[in-house]
């Protein structure tokens, strides 16, 4: 009994060490982005993603997102998106490797688009064979096995009804 009571208390001590670390590198990262976002809306700054999110407006009101939405979705994409982006690269390169002819082919388009420079937002909507190799990898490998689904109408399947607005995993 002492001896569980004893690791109850290291464990514990450790969770609050640690939660004070990721608390303090959370709080770090707060700041710095609240001044990357102050100094955009000042108007300085390039055109990035960051300034992109800033832009993006709300489909139902029109308005831009406030400061701590675009914090929230920054976090997001530093704090979910490098795993799937990692995931989303190797399997691109393999299906490249896989498929001689398609690399080629994107590689062209890409000379041809870019040459030499570096990539620009304007450059993307001309990379078409390029998303194109992208959304079909994406689509034989998928980040997550399952997706959340809500129907549009009342729909009857094999085993049961799910009314309009219910939803699923595919």
């Amino acid at each position: 009994m002492i001896l569980s009571t004893t690791a109850d208390r290291a464990e514990s001590l450790v969770s609050i060490t640690t939660n004070r670390r990721l608390q303090a590198a959370l709080r770090e990262l707060h700041v710095f982005l609240r001044e990357m976002i102050a100094k955009r809306r000042t108007g300085h700054g390039e055109q990035d993603l960051l300034s992109i999110l800033m832009e993006t407006k709300h489909e139902e009101t029109g308005d831009p997102m406030s400061d701590v939405e675009v914090m929230e979705e920054v976090l997001g994409m530093i704090i979910g998106g490098h795993e799937t982006s990692s995931s989303a690269l190797t399997w691109i390169w393999y299906e490249l490797h896989q498929n001689p002819a398609i690399q080629k082919q994107l590689f062209e388009e890409i000379d041809s688009v870019i040459g030499g420079n570096a990539i620009t937002l304007a450059d993307m909507p001309r990379l078409r064979y390029t998303r194109m190799v992208i959304e079909e990898t994406l689509r034989l490998h998928p980040h997550f096995w399952f997706e959340n689904r809500n129907v549009a109408s009342d729909v009857e399947l094999g085993w049961g009804a799910i009314a309009q607005g219910g939803g699923g995993c595919v």
